[in-house]
Protein backbone atom coordinates (compact mmCIF):
# COMPACT_ATOMS: atom_id res chain seq x y z
CA UNK A 1 0.00 0.00 0.00
CA UNK A 2 0.91 3.51 -0.69
CA UNK A 3 0.10 6.64 1.13
CA UNK A 4 -2.02 9.33 -1.00
CA UNK A 5 -1.99 13.10 -0.51
CA UNK A 6 -5.42 13.81 0.13
CA UNK A 7 -7.18 17.25 1.12
CA UNK A 8 -5.72 19.75 4.02
CA UNK A 9 -3.43 17.29 6.46
CA UNK A 10 -5.46 14.26 5.69
CA UNK A 11 -3.68 10.97 3.88
CA UNK A 12 -5.02 7.94 2.54
CA UNK A 13 -3.77 4.33 1.97
CA UNK A 14 -4.62 3.14 -1.85
CA UNK A 15 -3.41 0.11 -3.62
CA UNK A 16 -0.39 0.84 -6.39
CA UNK A 17 -0.81 -1.05 -9.41
CA UNK A 18 2.43 -1.18 -10.56
CA UNK A 19 2.70 -3.44 -7.33
CA UNK A 20 0.41 -5.82 -9.07
CA UNK A 21 2.86 -6.07 -12.02
CA UNK A 22 1.15 -3.25 -14.19
CA UNK A 23 4.55 -2.20 -16.28
CA UNK A 24 2.16 0.35 -18.24
CA UNK A 25 5.10 0.32 -21.04
CA UNK A 26 2.72 0.54 -24.25
CA UNK A 27 4.45 -3.11 -25.24
CA UNK A 28 2.94 -5.60 -22.13
CA UNK A 29 -0.46 -6.64 -21.67
CA UNK A 30 -1.41 -5.32 -18.58
CA UNK A 31 -4.96 -6.57 -18.33
CA UNK A 32 -4.60 -8.96 -15.75
CA UNK A 33 -2.29 -7.10 -13.67
CA UNK A 34 -5.09 -3.76 -13.94
CA UNK A 35 -7.89 -6.63 -12.82
CA UNK A 36 -5.72 -8.24 -9.94
CA UNK A 37 -5.03 -4.99 -8.37
CA UNK A 38 -8.63 -3.46 -8.75
CA UNK A 39 -10.14 -6.60 -7.46
CA UNK A 40 -7.65 -6.53 -4.72
CA UNK A 41 -8.60 -2.60 -3.32
CA UNK A 42 -11.88 -3.13 -3.51
CA UNK A 43 -11.26 -6.46 -1.46
CA UNK A 44 -9.49 -4.32 1.10
CA UNK A 45 -11.93 -1.62 0.47
CA UNK A 46 -8.74 1.09 -0.39
CA UNK A 47 -9.13 3.00 -3.58
CA UNK A 48 -6.70 1.77 -7.12
CA UNK A 49 -3.91 4.56 -8.37
CA UNK A 50 -2.04 3.96 -11.12
CA UNK A 51 1.44 6.12 -11.88
CA UNK A 52 0.87 8.86 -14.12
CA UNK A 53 2.94 8.36 -17.72
CA UNK A 54 2.15 5.14 -18.33
CA UNK A 55 0.37 3.42 -21.33
CA UNK A 56 -1.42 0.49 -20.59
CA UNK A 57 -2.02 -2.13 -23.60
CA UNK A 58 -5.18 -4.33 -23.11
CA UNK A 59 -5.53 -7.44 -24.75
CA UNK A 60 -9.57 -7.98 -23.87
CA UNK A 61 -12.45 -6.17 -22.36
CA UNK A 62 -10.81 -4.74 -18.66
CA UNK A 63 -14.04 -5.37 -16.44
CA UNK A 64 -13.58 -3.30 -13.07
CA UNK A 65 -15.11 -4.80 -10.15
CA UNK A 66 -18.17 -2.69 -8.23
CA UNK A 67 -17.25 -0.34 -5.48
CA UNK A 68 -13.89 0.73 -7.27
CA UNK A 69 -12.29 4.06 -6.41
CA UNK A 70 -9.53 4.57 -9.51
CA UNK A 71 -7.12 7.26 -9.96
CA UNK A 72 -6.05 6.99 -12.76
CA UNK A 73 -3.46 10.75 -12.93
CA UNK A 74 -4.08 10.76 -16.61
CA UNK A 75 -2.46 7.55 -17.43
CA UNK A 76 -3.78 5.95 -20.47
CA UNK A 77 -5.20 2.70 -22.17
CA UNK A 78 -4.72 1.41 -25.37
CA UNK A 79 -6.28 -1.70 -27.14
CA UNK A 80 -4.12 -4.78 -28.28
CA UNK A 81 -6.51 -6.00 -31.16
CA UNK A 82 -10.21 -5.39 -32.07
CA UNK A 83 -12.43 -6.69 -29.52
CA UNK A 84 -15.83 -6.88 -31.79
CA UNK A 85 -18.95 -5.94 -30.16
CA UNK A 86 -17.09 -5.98 -26.59
CA UNK A 87 -15.72 -2.48 -25.24
CA UNK A 88 -11.87 -1.95 -24.35
CA UNK A 89 -13.47 -1.19 -20.39
CA UNK A 90 -16.67 -1.96 -18.36
CA UNK A 91 -17.49 -0.11 -15.38
CA UNK A 92 -19.81 -1.32 -12.67
CA UNK A 93 -21.86 0.56 -9.99
CA UNK A 94 -20.62 2.37 -6.99
CA UNK A 95 -17.88 3.17 -9.00
CA UNK A 96 -15.41 6.81 -8.86
CA UNK A 97 -12.79 7.50 -11.72
CA UNK A 98 -10.42 10.31 -10.69
CA UNK A 99 -7.53 11.61 -13.75
CA UNK A 100 -10.00 10.47 -16.28
CA UNK A 101 -10.43 7.64 -18.70
CA UNK A 102 -8.60 7.65 -21.70
CA UNK A 103 -8.40 4.69 -24.70
CA UNK A 104 -7.27 4.39 -27.66
CA UNK A 105 -8.89 1.57 -30.01
CA UNK A 106 -8.26 0.36 -33.15
CA UNK A 107 -10.98 1.30 -35.60
CA UNK A 108 -13.33 -1.47 -37.16
CA UNK A 109 -16.84 -1.69 -38.29
CA UNK A 110 -17.65 -2.63 -34.35
CA UNK A 111 -15.89 -2.27 -30.83
CA UNK A 112 -16.53 -0.11 -28.06
CA UNK A 113 -14.29 2.06 -25.73
CA UNK A 114 -15.77 2.28 -22.44
CA UNK A 115 -19.39 1.10 -21.62
CA UNK A 116 -21.33 1.43 -18.20
CA UNK A 117 -24.18 -1.09 -18.05
CA UNK A 118 -25.88 -2.04 -15.75
CA UNK A 119 -24.59 0.60 -13.21
CA UNK A 120 -25.69 2.99 -10.73
CA UNK A 121 -24.16 5.62 -8.34
CA UNK A 122 -21.19 6.10 -10.95
CA UNK A 123 -18.29 9.65 -11.28
CA UNK A 124 -16.06 10.33 -13.76
CA UNK A 125 -14.31 13.64 -13.83
CA UNK A 126 -13.10 12.85 -17.80
CA UNK A 127 -14.07 10.04 -20.36
CA UNK A 128 -11.59 10.78 -23.73
CA UNK A 129 -12.17 7.44 -26.54
CA UNK A 130 -10.56 7.79 -29.59
CA UNK A 131 -10.46 5.27 -32.39
CA UNK A 132 -6.85 5.57 -34.29
CA UNK A 133 -8.92 5.85 -37.29
CA UNK A 134 -12.53 6.95 -38.55
CA UNK A 135 -15.51 5.14 -38.64
CA UNK A 136 -15.06 2.58 -35.77
CA UNK A 137 -18.39 1.43 -34.79
CA UNK A 138 -20.28 1.91 -37.87
CA UNK A 139 -21.97 -1.79 -37.94
CA UNK A 140 -23.68 -0.91 -35.20
CA UNK A 141 -25.87 1.73 -33.41
CA UNK A 142 -24.45 0.22 -29.92
CA UNK A 143 -21.03 -0.11 -31.17
CA UNK A 144 -20.15 3.14 -29.38
CA UNK A 145 -16.91 5.25 -28.22
CA UNK A 146 -19.19 5.57 -24.96
CA UNK A 147 -22.22 3.38 -23.97
CA UNK A 148 -24.59 3.61 -21.05
CA UNK A 149 -26.90 1.27 -20.70
CA UNK A 150 -29.35 0.55 -18.44
CA UNK A 151 -27.82 2.52 -15.45
CA UNK A 152 -28.82 5.56 -12.93
CA UNK A 153 -26.96 8.39 -11.30
CA UNK A 154 -24.51 8.80 -13.62
CA UNK A 155 -22.41 11.87 -13.66
CA UNK A 156 -19.35 12.44 -16.22
CA UNK A 157 -17.52 15.84 -16.43
CA UNK A 158 -16.42 15.74 -19.51
CA UNK A 159 -16.45 13.50 -22.75
CA UNK A 160 -14.43 13.59 -25.94
CA UNK A 161 -15.11 11.02 -28.38
CA UNK A 162 -13.79 10.94 -31.60
CA UNK A 163 -13.60 8.81 -34.80
CA UNK A 164 -16.46 6.86 -33.64
CA UNK A 165 -19.75 6.82 -36.16
CA UNK A 166 -22.13 6.21 -33.28
CA UNK A 167 -20.33 8.16 -30.92
CA UNK A 168 -22.41 8.09 -27.82
CA UNK A 169 -25.37 5.86 -26.87
CA UNK A 170 -27.79 6.51 -23.76
CA UNK A 171 -30.25 4.47 -23.18
CA UNK A 172 -32.50 3.78 -19.83
CA UNK A 173 -30.69 6.22 -17.93
CA UNK A 174 -32.77 8.04 -15.29
CA UNK A 175 -30.57 10.90 -14.05
CA UNK A 176 -27.35 10.99 -16.32
CA UNK A 177 -25.78 14.26 -16.26
CA UNK A 178 -22.80 14.97 -18.93
CA UNK A 179 -21.02 18.91 -18.32
CA UNK A 180 -19.34 19.15 -21.45
CA UNK A 181 -19.84 16.67 -24.51
CA UNK A 182 -16.80 16.71 -27.28
CA UNK A 183 -17.52 14.13 -30.42
CA UNK A 184 -15.34 14.85 -33.39
CA UNK A 185 -16.11 13.01 -36.73
CA UNK A 186 -19.02 10.97 -36.44
CA UNK A 187 -22.35 9.96 -37.90
CA UNK A 188 -24.84 9.95 -34.81
CA UNK A 189 -22.90 11.91 -32.35
CA UNK A 190 -25.44 11.69 -29.02
CA UNK A 191 -28.24 9.47 -28.92
CA UNK A 192 -30.22 9.07 -25.83
CA UNK A 193 -32.94 6.81 -25.35
CA UNK A 194 -35.35 6.78 -22.40
CA UNK A 195 -33.29 9.44 -20.55
CA UNK A 196 -35.66 10.73 -18.16
CA UNK A 197 -33.73 13.89 -15.72
CA UNK A 198 -30.78 14.12 -18.25
CA UNK A 199 -28.50 17.22 -17.94
CA UNK A 200 -26.17 18.10 -20.97
CA UNK A 201 -24.89 21.64 -19.75
CA UNK A 202 -22.95 22.24 -23.05
CA UNK A 203 -20.75 20.71 -26.01
CA UNK A 204 -19.15 20.92 -29.29
CA UNK A 205 -20.51 17.96 -32.45
CA UNK A 206 -18.62 18.35 -35.21
CA UNK A 207 -17.11 16.68 -38.60
CA UNK A 208 -18.76 14.83 -40.61
CA UNK A 209 -17.72 10.68 -40.97
CA UNK A 210 -17.02 9.61 -43.73
CA UNK A 211 -19.84 6.99 -44.01
CA UNK A 212 -22.31 10.21 -42.77
CA UNK A 213 -24.98 11.09 -45.34
CA UNK A 214 -28.30 12.27 -45.04
CA UNK A 215 -30.25 9.20 -43.62
CA UNK A 216 -32.25 8.57 -40.95
CA UNK A 217 -30.20 8.57 -37.20
CA UNK A 218 -27.76 10.92 -38.80
CA UNK A 219 -28.12 13.13 -36.12
CA UNK A 220 -26.06 15.62 -34.02
CA UNK A 221 -28.50 15.17 -31.21
CA UNK A 222 -30.96 12.47 -31.53
CA UNK A 223 -33.52 12.29 -28.48
CA UNK A 224 -35.84 9.27 -28.55
CA UNK A 225 -38.27 7.69 -26.30
CA UNK A 226 -40.23 4.56 -26.02
CA UNK A 227 -41.15 4.84 -22.88
CA UNK A 228 -42.51 8.22 -20.93
CA UNK A 229 -39.64 10.93 -20.83
CA UNK A 230 -39.64 14.19 -18.65
CA UNK A 231 -37.22 16.62 -17.17
CA UNK A 232 -34.51 17.24 -19.75
CA UNK A 233 -32.60 19.62 -20.43
CA UNK A 234 -29.65 20.49 -22.94
CA UNK A 235 -28.05 23.77 -22.93
CA UNK A 236 -25.14 25.30 -24.95
CA UNK A 237 -24.69 22.80 -27.32
CA UNK A 238 -23.16 23.20 -30.98
CA UNK A 239 -23.79 20.90 -33.54
CA UNK A 240 -21.76 21.23 -37.13
CA UNK A 241 -22.02 19.05 -40.17
CA UNK A 242 -24.74 16.53 -39.30
CA UNK A 243 -25.70 14.23 -41.99
CA UNK A 244 -29.39 14.47 -41.36
CA UNK A 245 -30.93 16.69 -38.64
CA UNK A 246 -29.09 19.13 -36.21
CA UNK A 247 -31.50 18.13 -33.08
CA UNK A 248 -33.74 15.53 -33.18
CA UNK A 249 -36.12 15.04 -30.90
CA UNK A 250 -38.88 12.08 -31.47
CA UNK A 251 -41.38 9.87 -29.92
CA UNK A 252 -43.57 7.30 -29.83
CA UNK A 253 -43.47 7.90 -26.29
CA UNK A 254 -44.18 11.37 -24.69
CA UNK A 255 -41.53 13.48 -23.68
CA UNK A 256 -42.46 16.31 -21.14
CA UNK A 257 -40.51 19.59 -19.59
CA UNK A 258 -37.77 19.60 -22.28
CA UNK A 259 -36.03 22.40 -22.29
CA UNK A 260 -33.01 23.61 -25.12
CA UNK A 261 -30.98 26.21 -24.58
CA UNK A 262 -28.46 28.53 -26.33
CA UNK A 263 -27.82 25.53 -28.82
CA UNK A 264 -27.23 25.99 -32.48
CA UNK A 265 -26.91 23.30 -35.60
CA UNK A 266 -24.91 24.70 -38.06
CA UNK A 267 -24.67 23.22 -41.84
CA UNK A 268 -27.18 20.76 -40.77
CA UNK A 269 -28.30 18.43 -44.22
CA UNK A 270 -31.81 18.18 -42.70
CA UNK A 271 -33.36 20.35 -40.15
CA UNK A 272 -31.51 22.59 -37.43
CA UNK A 273 -34.25 21.51 -34.80
CA UNK A 274 -37.02 18.96 -35.35
CA UNK A 275 -39.52 18.33 -32.55
CA UNK A 276 -41.78 15.23 -33.22
CA UNK A 277 -44.58 13.54 -31.53
CA UNK A 278 -45.44 9.96 -31.98
CA UNK A 279 -47.77 8.79 -35.25
CA UNK A 280 -50.37 11.10 -35.84
CA UNK A 281 -52.90 8.39 -35.54
CA UNK A 282 -51.86 7.46 -31.80
CA UNK A 283 -52.80 11.35 -30.39
CA UNK A 284 -49.05 11.52 -29.20
CA UNK A 285 -47.77 15.05 -28.05
CA UNK A 286 -45.08 16.09 -26.55
CA UNK A 287 -45.32 18.50 -23.96
CA UNK A 288 -43.75 21.72 -22.49
CA UNK A 289 -41.25 22.04 -24.60
CA UNK A 290 -38.92 25.64 -25.04
CA UNK A 291 -36.39 26.50 -27.20
CA UNK A 292 -34.48 29.66 -25.74
CA UNK A 293 -32.14 31.64 -27.81
CA UNK A 294 -31.09 28.83 -30.41
CA UNK A 295 -29.64 29.52 -33.65
CA UNK A 296 -30.19 27.04 -37.30
CA UNK A 297 -27.52 28.27 -39.66
CA UNK A 298 -27.11 26.58 -43.23
CA UNK A 299 -29.76 23.76 -42.56
CA UNK A 300 -32.17 21.77 -44.70
CA UNK A 301 -32.43 22.14 -48.01
CA UNK A 302 -33.29 18.63 -49.03
CA UNK A 303 -37.43 18.58 -48.67
CA UNK A 304 -40.07 20.28 -47.24
CA UNK A 305 -39.33 18.38 -44.09
CA UNK A 306 -35.58 19.92 -43.50
CA UNK A 307 -36.24 23.18 -41.85
CA UNK A 308 -34.55 25.86 -39.26
CA UNK A 309 -37.18 24.94 -36.95
CA UNK A 310 -39.75 21.81 -37.88
CA UNK A 311 -42.39 21.57 -34.77
CA UNK A 312 -44.70 18.71 -35.11
CA UNK A 313 -47.60 17.07 -32.51
CA UNK A 314 -46.74 19.32 -30.12
CA UNK A 315 -48.65 21.12 -27.22
CA UNK A 316 -47.19 23.86 -24.55
CA UNK A 317 -44.39 24.98 -26.53
CA UNK A 318 -42.41 28.05 -26.28
CA UNK A 319 -39.58 29.32 -28.70
CA UNK A 320 -37.91 32.66 -27.72
CA UNK A 321 -35.71 34.37 -30.30
CA UNK A 322 -34.64 31.74 -32.55
CA UNK A 323 -32.51 32.74 -35.32
CA UNK A 324 -32.96 30.80 -38.65
CA UNK A 325 -30.06 32.43 -41.55
CA UNK A 326 -27.76 31.11 -44.17
CA UNK A 327 -24.31 32.31 -44.55
CA UNK A 328 -22.52 29.61 -47.28
CA UNK A 329 -25.86 28.16 -48.23
CA UNK A 330 -28.24 29.90 -50.71
CA UNK A 331 -31.00 28.99 -48.82
CA UNK A 332 -31.23 29.27 -44.96
CA UNK A 333 -33.59 26.10 -44.98
CA UNK A 334 -36.67 24.61 -47.00
CA UNK A 335 -39.15 27.07 -44.37
CA UNK A 336 -37.55 28.92 -41.11
CA UNK A 337 -40.39 27.60 -39.23
CA UNK A 338 -42.68 24.95 -39.96
CA UNK A 339 -45.27 24.26 -37.40
CA UNK A 340 -48.18 20.95 -37.15
CA UNK A 341 -50.45 19.57 -35.39
CA UNK A 342 -49.58 21.77 -32.45
CA UNK A 343 -51.45 23.64 -30.00
CA UNK A 344 -50.79 26.17 -26.93
CA UNK A 345 -47.84 27.15 -28.96
CA UNK A 346 -45.69 30.80 -28.80
CA UNK A 347 -43.30 31.92 -30.75
CA UNK A 348 -41.20 35.41 -30.03
CA UNK A 349 -39.13 37.63 -31.63
CA UNK A 350 -37.85 35.29 -34.60
CA UNK A 351 -35.62 36.01 -37.02
CA UNK A 352 -36.08 34.48 -40.13
CA UNK A 353 -33.37 35.39 -43.02
CA UNK A 354 -33.68 33.46 -46.77
CA UNK A 355 -36.24 30.17 -46.18
CA UNK A 356 -35.97 28.95 -49.80
CA UNK A 357 -40.39 28.44 -49.88
CA UNK A 358 -41.65 29.90 -46.45
CA UNK A 359 -40.58 32.20 -43.77
CA UNK A 360 -43.60 30.57 -41.34
CA UNK A 361 -45.71 27.91 -42.81
CA UNK A 362 -48.38 26.15 -40.53
CA UNK A 363 -49.94 23.55 -42.42
CA UNK A 364 -52.33 20.45 -41.84
CA UNK A 365 -50.64 17.73 -42.01
CA UNK A 366 -50.81 16.00 -38.52
CA UNK A 367 -54.78 17.40 -37.65
CA UNK A 368 -55.65 20.94 -35.86
CA UNK A 369 -53.55 23.38 -35.15
CA UNK A 370 -54.97 26.20 -32.13
CA UNK A 371 -53.67 28.87 -30.10
CA UNK A 372 -50.58 29.61 -31.97
CA UNK A 373 -48.94 33.37 -31.24
CA UNK A 374 -46.18 34.42 -33.29
CA UNK A 375 -44.93 37.90 -31.65
CA UNK A 376 -42.42 40.43 -33.17
CA UNK A 377 -40.95 38.56 -36.48
CA UNK A 378 -38.50 39.56 -38.53
CA UNK A 379 -38.82 37.65 -42.02
CA UNK A 380 -36.58 38.45 -45.10
CA UNK A 381 -37.16 36.65 -48.24
CA UNK A 382 -36.28 36.77 -51.42
CA UNK A 383 -38.26 33.50 -53.30
CA UNK A 384 -41.61 31.78 -51.60
CA UNK A 385 -43.77 33.14 -49.04
CA UNK A 386 -43.20 35.00 -45.95
CA UNK A 387 -46.29 33.39 -44.14
CA UNK A 388 -48.23 30.32 -45.37
CA UNK A 389 -50.75 29.09 -43.98
CA UNK A 390 -52.24 25.77 -45.34
CA UNK A 391 -55.20 24.71 -44.08
CA UNK A 392 -56.52 22.22 -46.32
CA UNK A 393 -57.73 18.33 -45.23
CA UNK A 394 -55.22 15.65 -47.09
CA UNK A 395 -57.14 12.55 -47.20
CA UNK A 396 -60.69 13.88 -47.06
CA UNK A 397 -59.99 14.85 -42.93
CA UNK A 398 -61.63 17.61 -41.46
CA UNK A 399 -59.04 19.92 -40.08
CA UNK A 400 -59.58 23.06 -37.96
CA UNK A 401 -57.36 26.11 -37.41
CA UNK A 402 -58.17 28.16 -34.21
CA UNK A 403 -57.06 31.32 -32.94
CA UNK A 404 -53.74 31.86 -34.98
CA UNK A 405 -52.55 35.46 -34.12
CA UNK A 406 -48.81 36.24 -36.18
CA UNK A 407 -47.48 39.80 -36.02
CA UNK A 408 -43.86 40.15 -38.43
CA UNK A 409 -42.31 42.58 -40.29
CA UNK A 410 -41.55 41.29 -43.90
CA UNK A 411 -38.89 42.05 -46.16
CA UNK A 412 -39.19 41.02 -49.83
CA UNK A 413 -36.99 41.39 -52.51
CA UNK A 414 -38.05 39.64 -55.59
CA UNK A 415 -41.43 40.13 -56.99
CA UNK A 416 -42.14 37.13 -57.16
CA UNK A 417 -42.07 36.00 -53.90
CA UNK A 418 -45.39 36.88 -51.29
CA UNK A 419 -46.27 38.17 -48.15
CA UNK A 420 -49.19 36.41 -46.67
CA UNK A 421 -51.24 33.69 -47.59
CA UNK A 422 -54.10 31.89 -45.55
CA UNK A 423 -56.16 29.10 -47.48
CA UNK A 424 -56.29 24.94 -48.51
CA UNK A 425 -53.04 25.14 -49.87
CA UNK A 426 -52.30 22.36 -52.17
CA UNK A 427 -55.66 20.59 -51.21
CA UNK A 428 -58.66 20.04 -53.23
CA UNK A 429 -60.78 20.85 -50.00
CA UNK A 430 -60.33 23.37 -47.24
CA UNK A 431 -60.68 23.22 -43.53
CA UNK A 432 -62.00 25.11 -41.17
CA UNK A 433 -61.32 28.44 -39.24
CA UNK A 434 -62.66 29.54 -35.49
CA UNK A 435 -61.81 31.69 -33.23
CA UNK A 436 -60.07 35.10 -33.11
CA UNK A 437 -57.44 34.78 -35.83
CA UNK A 438 -55.44 38.09 -36.42
CA UNK A 439 -52.63 39.14 -38.37
CA UNK A 440 -50.22 42.44 -37.96
CA UNK A 441 -47.59 42.64 -41.59
CA UNK A 442 -45.25 45.34 -41.70
CA UNK A 443 -43.69 45.26 -45.65
CA UNK A 444 -40.63 47.22 -45.95
CA UNK A 445 -41.52 48.60 -49.52
CA UNK A 446 -38.29 47.25 -51.64
CA UNK A 447 -40.95 45.68 -53.58
CA UNK A 448 -44.65 45.21 -54.29
CA UNK A 449 -45.49 43.01 -51.61
CA UNK A 450 -48.59 40.50 -52.56
CA UNK A 451 -51.27 39.39 -50.03
CA UNK A 452 -52.53 36.75 -51.83
CA UNK A 453 -56.04 37.06 -52.47
CA UNK A 454 -58.31 34.10 -50.83
CA UNK A 455 -61.60 33.73 -49.15
CA UNK A 456 -59.72 32.70 -45.83
CA UNK A 457 -58.46 35.73 -45.51
CA UNK A 458 -62.04 36.62 -43.95
CA UNK A 459 -61.28 35.41 -41.08
CA UNK A 460 -58.70 37.22 -39.94
CA UNK A 461 -58.56 40.83 -38.47
CA UNK A 462 -55.49 42.43 -40.32
CA UNK A 463 -53.44 45.23 -39.26
CA UNK A 464 -51.20 45.88 -42.48
CA UNK A 465 -48.72 48.44 -43.19
CA UNK A 466 -47.30 48.28 -46.75
CA UNK A 467 -48.16 48.94 -50.49
CA UNK A 468 -51.82 47.85 -51.61
CA UNK A 469 -51.84 45.66 -54.73
CA UNK A 470 -54.56 43.39 -53.64
CA UNK A 471 -58.81 43.51 -53.11
CA UNK A 472 -58.25 41.15 -50.37
CA UNK A 473 -60.13 41.54 -48.27
CA UNK A 474 -60.12 40.83 -44.08
CA UNK A 475 -62.33 40.68 -41.71
CA UNK A 476 -64.35 44.17 -41.11
CA UNK A 477 -62.58 46.19 -38.74
CA UNK A 478 -59.17 45.87 -40.49
CA UNK A 479 -56.67 48.62 -41.18
CA UNK A 480 -54.42 48.86 -44.39
CA UNK A 481 -51.82 51.97 -44.20
CA UNK A 482 -51.04 51.89 -48.14
CA UNK A 483 -47.48 53.36 -48.29
CA UNK A 484 -47.53 53.97 -52.00
CA UNK A 485 -50.49 56.60 -51.83
CA UNK A 486 -50.47 57.30 -48.16
CA UNK A 487 -54.10 56.53 -47.46
CA UNK A 488 -55.63 54.71 -44.80
CA UNK A 489 -57.86 51.99 -45.37
CA UNK A 490 -60.58 50.37 -43.40
CA UNK A 491 -62.57 47.13 -44.24
CA UNK A 492 -66.20 47.86 -43.72
CA UNK A 493 -69.25 46.04 -45.20
CA UNK A 494 -67.03 43.85 -47.18
CA UNK A 495 -65.03 46.33 -49.06
CA UNK A 496 -61.99 49.08 -48.46
CA UNK A 497 -62.97 52.30 -47.57
CA UNK A 498 -60.21 55.22 -47.49
CA UNK A 499 -60.34 57.14 -44.60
Amino acid sequence: MTPLDGAGSNREFVINASHYGVRGDGKTDDRGALLEAANAAVALGYPLAIPAGLTMILGGTLVLPTGLQLYTNGSRFRALSQTGRNPQIRIGSHTTVTGGVYITTLGGVSGSGLCIQGATNVRIDVVDIESAIPGQGSGNVRDNGLNITGSSDVTIDRVRIKNFDYSLFAERVPNLTIRWLEIETYKCGAHFRDASRLRLNGGWIHGASPNSAYAPGHNGVLLESNDAAEEIRIENVAVHDAGEHGFRISGPAQIRNLWLNSCSAINCTGTGFKLLGGLHADGVYNENVFFLNCLAEDCGLVNRNTCGFLIQMAKCVKVVSPIIRNRNKVSSGHSGIRLGGVTHLQITDPDIVRAAQYGIFIDSELGNVSDVKINGANIDQTTGWAVYLSNGQPGGSPNNFHNIEIEATVSITDAKSGGFYAGRGAYTAEGTWTGFNRVVLRFQDTVNQTVAASASSRHFHADIIGNRNTTILFKNGSKWLDTKTGNYLLAKAGTWVTQ
